[in-house]
């Protein structure tokens, strides 16, 4: 009896031992867990240096071609104003090449902004779609999610966008949600596509939007992210394409 009682009291204590392990292992992994989700948001705004190029900030002798040098993919810049989007803008072989890689070329959750790749990159399509990710703390494409508010879309009018020798003012037209396999609203149109027609479109179904005078021979820009609350659904931010200036001292992209 004492023997049984005696292995039962080992039992009981290889048992514990196990269990307090396993409770060890739970919260290694736990913290892992924690500690790689605030990396992966966090990596969302660390744009390794490049903001120094953005063109209103870049300093005498400094441009976008800079950037080049890193990555020869980059072909800009765009921003919204009064949100986190801020980001060198890229173009890669196929819509799946900046899906999941930074400006760098290493791997990366949370992607680049990048311009679909069957449109041009001078932006000469009559509708020009950039991508970016849903990020849940606004980084990437993040706050596009936010243009649903009413009270945000009235209070965020406009962005820019920086090209080849070119800058243009960013007027937003609408903010739409719509599902991922409607091309209509997902893929370029070309350069002969009638954007008045597809205006009147947009406007029928935006959830908000404002009154922008829109002709045949204006571009549109439709910045495209994912929505956490519909598996298949795309928020769309339209925008105007406003030519501002030419340039050829500041952000200049060979």
């Amino acid at each position: 009896m004492r023997f049984l009682a005696g292995l039962s009291r080992t039992g009981d204590k290889f048992i514990r031992i196990i269990l307090e392990i396993i409770m060890v292992i739970f919260f290694l992994l736990g913290g892992y867990i924690l500690w790689h989700t605030w990396m992966v948001y966090h990596s969302a705004f660390d744009l390794s240096g490049v903001e120094q190029y953005k063109p209103e900030l870049a300093e005498e002798g400094m441009s976008l071609e800079e950037i080049r040098k890193i990555n020869p993919d980059v072909i800009g810049w765009i921003s919204i104003d009064g949100t986190h989007i801020d980001y060198p803008l890229l173009q890669g072989r196929d819509n799946q090449e900046y899906l999941n890689k930074d400006i760098n070329g290493d791997f990366a959750l949370h992607g680049s902004i990048y311009l679909d790749s069957l449109n041009n990159r001078d932006f000469s399509d009559s509708y020009n779609i950039i991508y970016g990710h849903h990020m849940d703390n606004g980084g990437m494409f993040g706050d596009i999610v936010k243009f649903k508010d009413e009270k945000y879309f009235e209070s965020h009018e406009s962005g820019n966008l920086w090209l080849k020798n070119k800058t243009y003012k960013l007027e937003i037209c609408a903010i739409m949600m719509e599902d991922a396999y409607d091309r209509e609203f997902t893929g370029p149109k070309g350069k002969d596509s009638d954007i008045t027609d597809f205006m009147k479109t947009v406007y029928s179904r935006a959830i908000y939007s404002r009154p922008v005078e829109v002709s045949s021979a204006d571009r549109l820009a439709g910045l495209l992210t994912c929505d956490s609350a519909f598996t298949n659904g795309r928020n769309i931010l339209v925008c105007k394409l406003v030519p501002e200036k030419d340039d050829d001292t500041v952000h200049i992209l060979k």
